[in-house]
């Protein structure tokens, strides 16, 4: 570095968030360092997550002008562009609603602050030394000592001046060691006051120095142990008590002595924990923490029933389980049920941070099942409507858990469908939020759900506020209701809106959707033809089947709609003649190596061989035939069995093609034998295994042909919406989030990629900023700085 010569620094805004637990405004950003050399050359770089904490407090009421608030806060801090201010105005109407539903839920949910104020002589800084002597003397006095130096650290502009005092500091780490389970108010003095130290990053090494943390493990441990011994002991009495073996006084008096007990226990867990919470914001000292089996202590403490504790341990399992392991763990240790009485608790802010805990765990497949089972879906539904929730949280958990074929029957009972339907068709702002619309994406994947969404005029007016909004989900939600046989007919009385839509609209993400619904509606003596020619279909088809003229997604739909409208031998003899059997063959020459393409037009030819009036002109003036022989030694074994039964129809009504495919098949059925002779290895795969179909392409691969009676034509999964988003990661369009199974940054940028855990993978205020960036949550608000009475405070760490 020594040629070093310039410094560069860039800042980049990221996203918004409202604090977990206080009224306060989250920012995050990027940082990002370059050291220049003369010539400008990039010598060295760093980038780092960070984030600001805007402290609201009292310009926070239920009078406050939002958009001025708003205004305010934009034209302060330069982190927020001008162009979030409407973002920035939800956010703020989602906290005022919140303080103010919220009140005094906390005090009533809680018998007693656990970090109230101790009544004692008010200290002073000039006795730092009488005090430290005071923790050498009895145990009387080092507890009035440590209640004294606690007044002191309570006071933020006093730290500095006690952070330098290295008597007092080893003295109170050495109590801490020798009686963190002899005398339980002195440990509790002693960590809360190296809590405070905590809730500053630049004191984080005068824990590491001193070993707080392994301490307060060591409390944790101790702790839980003595409460399921106590816990026991009160049991044994109430059992006496009912033999009526002590009286009610006794039971009283037992009663009073264990809550006061508990309550000591719950004071001491909550700034043991809330202290190591503070310090794990770095990646070292959390993975240090997690080795100690700090998740399973936290899943023992949500047995318990202060409320302000499970509100800190339920934020710190949130921040932990953005990692696979943690994840894990906390699947494994059923943490999923042990979070029911949070995510039912009247503590609004509670029931907020446990449902972003279940986000998270919802990405397993084992805590999706687990929420089903233990009957949650009403609570999420109820959360789901709840204007104090984090906005689309619940919703998303919802989504995950309909991403599970075998879950989404769970959805069937109740009034959950009429609830979703409601909330997405008469959505106040116009467009209806998007992870409910995807939530009714999955659900349409269900034969029983779809018939319940399209009865009652329920299709009508899905397809009217479609076509009002334009949104391309909700056509897509029309696409997969339009899979289930049961509600094809009822697309009779909509299918000329949808088709009319084609002719008018140029936007190519709206039209693949509109394409595949129409592409996917296999009504029996329906009269394609028709359709065909009112609404100009054969042009639409021919002119985007040329080279060029299409994007790929909209020329795959145009394909199966090929398919399906050769049902009608009509629309069979038109399309022959209007050249598009020599597209599809021009097609499947510049997609050969494209497995669905290839899948798609081979269902085509085999549904043109099964024609009479298209058999001839496929296989005289075309080279359809030599492509489907080709076909039989593709590696993917349904393509190999639409081909061999293409072949059989065409080996049928042609000998002179009958001759040549049974030579091309006895080659095959000898390909092993000619290997061996000539000495060559074995291909990829083995071309001719005439076995039924068994991948992802097709399902219930044959139905009987329902316009003509020609036999039997190919109908797949895949041809009739494969891109459903129950296939995670299989969305054909980049910007098809749900197709996908991504979150954009409306959902908090939740790219959950089961391959890459822990890379910015989940999607609410704890995640999305790297592997341990800096997580918007309950951990960081204290190490902003609020304990100094500052309002608006950077924490890089």
């Amino acid at each position: 570095m020594e040629d070093a010569r310039y410094l560069k620094r860039k800042v980049k805004a990221g996203r918004i968030d409202v604090h977990p637990s206080e009224c306060a405004i989250v920012v995050y950003y990027e940082v990002e360092a370059y050291i220049l050399g003369d010539a400008g050359e990039t010598m060295h770089g760093e980038r780092k997550q960070c984030q600001k904490v805007i402290h609201l407090g009292k310009a926070m009421s239920k009078s406050t002008n939002i958009p001025q608030l708003s205004q305010t806060i934009i034209e302060k801090c330069k982190l927020i562009h001008p162009s979030k201010l409407p973002e920035l105005e939800q956010l703020l109407s989602f906290l005022q609603k919140r303080k103010k539903e919220q009140g005094s839920a906390l005090e009533e949910a809680s018998n007693k602050r656990l970090l109230a104020q101790p009544s004692a002589q008010p200290a002073q800084m000039g006795d730092i030394e009488t005090y430290v002597d005071m923790l050498y003397e009895e145990m009387d006095d080092k507890i009035k000592a440590t209640r004294s130096i606690l007044q002191l650290v309570r006071l933020a502009d006093n730290l500095e001046d006690l952070a330098l005092n290295e008597r007092l500091l080893n003295s109170l780490s050495r109590e801490l060691r020798e009686n963190l389970t002899k005398n339980t108010e002195l440990a509790t003095n002693i960590v809360q006051i190296f809590f405070f130290f905590s809730t500053f990053s630049n004191f984080h090494d005068i824990i590491a120095t001193h070993k707080i943390g392994f301490s307060c493990l060591s409390i944790v441990e101790h702790e839980i142990k003595q409460y399921a011994a106590l816990k026991d002991a009160y049991d044994r009495k109430r059992r006496h008590y009912k033999a009526k073996k002590i009286t009610k006084e006794e039971m009283i008096a037992v009663k009073k002595k264990f809550e006061e007990d508990e309550f000591a226990q719950d004071t001491l867990l909550y700034v043991a924990l809330h202290l190591l919470m503070n310090v794990a914001e770095d990646t070292r000292v959390e993975l240090k923490i997690r080795n100690k089996q700090i998740v399973g202590r936290l899943a023992e403490c949500l047995k318990r029933q202060n409320v302000e504790l499970l509100l800190l341990v339920v934020t710190f399992l949130k921040k932990l389980s953005v990692f696979l392991e943690n994840k894990n763990e906390m699947v494994e240790g059923d943490v999923v049920q042990l979070l029911v009485p949070s995510l039912q608790s009247p503590c609004e802010p509670l029931q907020a941070v446990a449902l972003r805990l279940l986000l998270n765990l919802s990405f397993d497949p084992r805590a999706r099942a687990r929420i089903v089972e233990l009957g949650l879906l009403p609570t999420l539904f109820s959360l789901l409507a709840k204007p104090t929730m984090p906005p689309g949280v619940a919703g998303c958990v919802l989504y995950h858990i309909s991403m599970d074929a075998a879950l989404r029957t769970a959805f069937e009972a109740g009034d959950f469908i009429a609830t979703l339907m409601r909330m997405v068709l008469q959505s106040r702002d116009g467009r209806p939020p998007t992870e409910l619309i995807a939530l009714g994406i999955n659900l349409a994947l269900n034969e029983k759900i779809a018939v319940s969404i399209c009865g009652s005029g329920g299709l009508k007016m899905i397809v009217k506020v479609s076509l009002k909004t334009g949104d391309t989900l909700l056509f897509k939600m029309l696409r997969n209701l339009a899979r289930n046989p049961p509600v094809q007919p009822m697309f009779l009385e909509v299918i000329d809106e949808l088709a009319g839509l084609l002719m008018r609209t140029q936007d190519d993400d709206l039209l693949v959707e509109v394409v595949g619904i129409l592409a996917n509606l296999l009504i029996p003596d329906f009269n394609y033809e028709k359709l065909m020619e009112e609404y100009g279909l054969l042009d639409f088809i021919v002119q985007r089947l040329l080279p060029g003229a299409a994007l790929d997604d909209l020329v795959l739909e145009i394909v199966v709609l090929v398919r399906t409208l050769l049902a009608d031998d009509g629309c069979a003899q038109m399309m022959a003649k209007s050249g598009v059997i020599e597209s599809m063959i021009e097609l499947l020459r510049a997609k050969q190596e494209d497995d669905e393409f290839v899948l798609q037009i081979v269902c085509v030819f085999y549904r043109l061989v099964l024609l009479p009036s298209t058999r001839t002109i496929l296989l005289g003036q075309t080279e359809a035939v030599s492509y489907l022989l080709d076909l039989l030694y593709d590696k993917q074994p349904t393509i190999r069995e639409v081909c061999s039964r293409a072949l059989d129809v065409i080996a049928e009504y042609d000998n002179e093609w009958a001759a040549k495919i049974r030579m091309r098949r006895f080659q095959a059925h000898n390909a092993e034998w000619l290997r061996a002779v000539l000495n060559e290895g074995p291909p990829e795969g083995d071309g001719y295994d005439q076995g039924p179909a068994d991948d992802a392409y097709a399902q219930d691969m044959y139905v009987e042909d329902h316009a003509d009676g020609g036999g039997a034509h190919y109908y797949s999964e895949y041809e009739s919406g494969r891109y459903a988003d129950e296939h995670r990661g299989q969305g054909r369009h980049p910007d098809d989030r749900y197709g996908q199974g991504h979150y954009d940054e409306a959902y908090g940028q939740a790219q959950y990629d089961e391959g890459a855990y822990g890379q910015a993978r989940y999607g609410d205020d704890a995640h999305g900023q790297g592997r341990y960036g800096a997580r918007g949550g309950y951990e960081h608000g204290y190490a902003g700085g609020d304990y100094g009475g500052v309002s608006d405070e950077d924490d890089d760490e």
